[in-house]
């Protein structure tokens, strides 16, 4: 096999980073280069194939039909190289598995079952990424993730672990500094602590009470971030049973009111379906299935609140936020 004309490795990088992102800037910053030396790189490409394969105007960035065809070859070809260098052993040693997860599951459930991983393959090291942004399986960043969304990530293996339902909750300390609350729509007198990736509305709707999102009161954008919020007694949280069951069991937080709200999105095993060939992948994503398998049938109760007392009914119209302030 002659590998005489193929374009060098920096050009293809770069033809794949500005067509993942349809944007010449993110795909400079991904590359920590200069905008200028990625539209050159793309240029030299072109210029080696003597095909177009981005159409570049004033608003927008395209692929031609060319380009198309060739970035599903491009992927498939910087996918297999970085799997193959992964795969190497450096040392007579293995690398750690890297595994990508969202920062609210590792503390407040991944951390607790991480010892029943390494009794059970305590030949492999795990390389826990916890960030907010996704990283990346087709780039090579981690080899397994576990996310939260709906299941819409094209190219990748998906097995949904976890259904989910939110949970309002407080600390003790807090309930006696409320005052009353003995039905939702006494929520209108507490501080409702917001995250930015999880709506109340879903809540408000299962309590039956017609209120808008709370557009006051202490935002975060990270789940664990609120619920420890919650714990120093800042307010009423929205947690998700899944990262709060334990919470609840140590007397750290309580529920309020016998209500819980299903919800679509839930959390996610990913990875490339290659990359299950390799053994400590399989064992991974095989030992997570059956967690979540064993965890989800515990069971939940899911109840209509009880009926409010008088004046409940005229708060209920009323918008919740920090102490029923507009």
């Amino acid at each position: 096999m002659k590998f005489r004309k193929l374009p060098p490795l920096n050009e293809l990088a770069a033809f794949e980073a500005i067509a993942r992102h349809l944007s010449f800037t993110k795909a400079s910053a991904e590359l920590f280069l200069t905008p200028s030396a990625v539209s050159q790189r793309l240029r030299q490409l072109e210029t080696h194939l003597g095909v177009q394969l981005i159409v570049r105007t004033r608003r927008s960035v395209q692929l031609t039909s060319d380009g198309a065809r060739y970035l599903d070859a491009v992927r498939d070809a910087l996918s297999k190289l970085a799997q193959a260098s992964d795969s190497l052993t450096e040392n007579g040693t293995t690398r750690p598995l890297r595994v990508g997860v969202v920062p609210a599951l590792a503390s407040n459930w991944l951390i607790f079952r991480l010892g029943a991983f390494h009794r059970q393959f305590p030949d492999i090291d795990l390389d826990i990424q916890s960030a907010i942004g996704m990283a990346r399986i087709e780039a090579g960043e981690v080899d397994v993730g576990i996310r939260w969304g709906k299941g819409d990530w094209p190219g990748l293996e998906q097995l949904k672990l976890f259904p989910d339902e939110l949970l309002a909750v407080c600390s003790k300390a807090y309930m006696k500094e409320a005052g009353t609350l003995r039905c939702p729509a006494d929520l209108v007198n507490a501080v409702l602590l917001r995250n930015a990736i999880q709506p109340w509305k879903p809540w408000f709707k299962e309590a039956g009470l017609d209120w808008p999102e709370p557009a006051r009161g202490p935002s975060f954008n990270d789940s664990t971030l609120a619920l420890q919020a919650a714990i120093e007694s800042h307010g009423v949280a929205l947690g998700r049973r899944l990262l709060v069951q334990h919470l609840l069991e140590q007397g750290c937080l309580v529920q309020l009111f016998d209500i819980s709200a299903v919800i679509e999105e839930a959390f996610y095993v990913v990875y490339s379906k290659d990359s299950l060939k390799r053994p400590e992948v399989a064992a991974f994503v095989g030992w997570i299935k059956s967690v979540a398998d064993e965890e989800r049938g515990a069971p939940r109760s899911k109840r209509k609140p009880q009926p409010s007392p008088a004046g409940a009914a005229a708060a209920s119209r009323r918008p919740a936020g920090s102490r029923a302030r507009p």
